[in-house]
């Protein structure tokens, strides 16, 4: 009798430890898909953090990097200024979007850290931004679409709160992205369009004035 009860104590322990433990949430690190047009500049596709669980998720630290193969885009920047809720909004480490780190060219990291040692939390089913990325177009680009690639962990990571140490949270899935190059190269401004009219009527009068016949 005695070991029955004890066997059925260690079972309910067991299950009241398992339903302490949250469910594990489904991490989605993904890059936005937008079209630009040859020969522009600034702009911009946004780096995302999902979680799909059923709880929310805290969040210390982050770092991506994304990359692409063509010459034809090149990274210029990163900041903060996310369309979505930026996921340290307020509670950076360094208070500005200089924690974001950006090397122009081909590929770019990107990274930051919450100034809280409890990190900010993710709200279960929630999308936040963690980084607004700025690219240029060559003038003269050939019209297509361009993957932009999330590089694995290490590169793409999530830490959790400083206060737990800091522990790596697994990403479950990595959605790359896309740069769809269409449309010709950037309209010129105004100005320029004005001034090249004027010197096209300049010339054309100068012509007709010396089809003339002279007295």
């Amino acid at each position: 009798m005695r070991n029955r009860w004890r066997s059925f104590m260690l079972t309910a322990v067991s299950a009241g430890l398992l339903a302490a433990v949250p469910a594990q949430a489904s991490i989605v690190v993904g890059v936005q898909f937008v079209t630009a047009a040859p020969g522009s500049t600034g702009n911009a596709l946004e780096v995302t953090l999902q979680n799909t669980g059923a709880s929310p998720l805290a969040v210390g630290g982050f770092s991506f990097v994304i990359s692409t193969s063509s010459t034809a885009i090149s990274f210029t920047g990163a900041n903060v200024s996310t369309l979505l809720p930026y996921i340290f909004a307020g509670d950076t480490l360094g208070g500005s979007i200089n924690q974001i780190y950006t090397s122009p060219g081909q590929s770019m990291d990107g990274s930051d850290f919450a100034l809280s040692s409890g990190g900010d939390s993710v709200a279960a089913g929630a999308t936040v931004g963690i980084g607004n990325v700025l690219f240029n177009i060559a003038p003269g680009a050939s019209s297509g679409a361009l993957a932009v690639t999330l590089t694995a962990f290490p590169s793409t990571s999530l830490a959790g709160p400083a206060s737990g140490g800091g522990l790596n949270i697994p990403i479950d899935t990595l959605n790359n992205g896309q740069i769809t190059i269409s449309g010709v190269s950037a309209a010129p401004e105004p100005a320029s369009t004005l001034l090249l009219a004027s010197a096209l009527l300049a010339l054309a009068g100068r012509r007709y004035a010396s089809a003339l016949p002279r007295r």
